[in-house]
């Protein structure tokens, strides 16, 4: 999404290459996001916070209580603090409704993966370059390999 929280604009700039910390992060983005909207219940909600609206820098509120509550479970403070914070950059690019669906009960494991992928994509250009030149032209053909 244009516009969103920290995402790369390419204009001369290096590629950020900080989303090889971990993988898709799906289960943490279900926990966070979930954190997020249990933050957002308990703030009474904002009125113009509807399902479209974009997360963006609003999700750093509870960056430091999941960091300090150790919400992901893991081990070392320094791998807790870098996936937290990669976790909720990449939350920042999706929208109000694509987080409730994210950590709501009725979503597979596939689809939880999908909009992990998504939140990449548009966070990082790199990785929405990759899927709009490469992947858009192989998946019509059913090509597996790249």
């Amino acid at each position: 999404m244009a516009g969103s929280y920290g995402a790369e604009t390419m204009q001369g700039e290096r590629y950020r290459l900080s989303f090889t910390v971990g993988g898709l992060l799906a289960s943490q983005g279900r926990a966070l996001a979930e954190m997020y909207l249990n933050h957002l219940n308990h703030a009474g909600g904002d009125a113009e916070c509807s399902s479209q609206t974009e997360v963006g820098k609003s999700i750093a509120v509870i960056r430091q209580q999941a960091i300090e509550e150790n919400v992901l479970a893991i081990r070392t403070d320094s791998a807790n603090r870098r996936v937290v914070a990669e976790t909720t950059r990449r939350l920042s690019a999706l929208t109000v409704g694509e987080l409730a669906y994210l950590a709501g009960p009725d979503s597979s494991t596939s689809d939880r993966e999908a909009l992990m992928w998504i939140a990449m994509c548009r966070y990082y250009a790199i990785i929405g370059e990759f899927a709009g030149e490469v992947l858009k032209k192989h998946f019509p053909m059913r090509e597996s390999s790249l």
